[in-house]
């Protein structure tokens, strides 16, 4: 049984659930969120559940660098949807319209009061292969 971690409280497409069968993935840990002190810890435990695939919905670029460095560790691939925009549009109906277009692949972001609304499409899955963070202290 090959697991896929999901890092996010966002319900995954059709078409992204379809692609993970694909990559031999039968069974989901569900994690809504993660703190930066547990990253090692869960990963490890992961691992143990028998974990491949670390899938990463949103995710501020500082843990996102702490994960993938402790899963390259453990052996676990990390994996983000490639999401590609396909319009901005003023209302929901709108872009509930273009989503019933292709209803397993595509989604919208809603908006604040008043902007755009974002339609996007999945594309596939990537691995990140590499990912170098170095941050440097400003001071004013």
């Amino acid at each position: 049984m090959v697991k896929a971690v999901v890092i996010g409280r966002h319900r995954m497409l059709s078409k992204q659930l379809e692609d993970l069968r694909r990559l031999g993935v039968d069974g989901f840990i569900q994690v809504p969120i993660i703190e930066e002190e547990s990253i090692a810890d869960s990963v490890e435990e992961w691992a143990r559940q028998g974990a491949r695939y670390i899938i990463v919905q949103a995710l501020p670029v500082n843990l996102l660098h702490k994960l993938y460095l402790e899963a390259s560790r453990q052996g676990l691939d990390v994996l983000i949807a490639r999401m590609d925009s396909i319009a901005l549009v003023k209302s929901e109906e709108e872009a509930e319209n273009l989503v019933k277009e292709n209803p397993g692949a595509r989604t919208f972001l809603r908006a604040k009061s008043g902007e755009a609304i974002r339609v996007v499409e999945f594309r596939g899955w990537e691995k990140i292969k590499q990912l170098h963070l170095e941050l440097e202290p400003m001071t004013g």
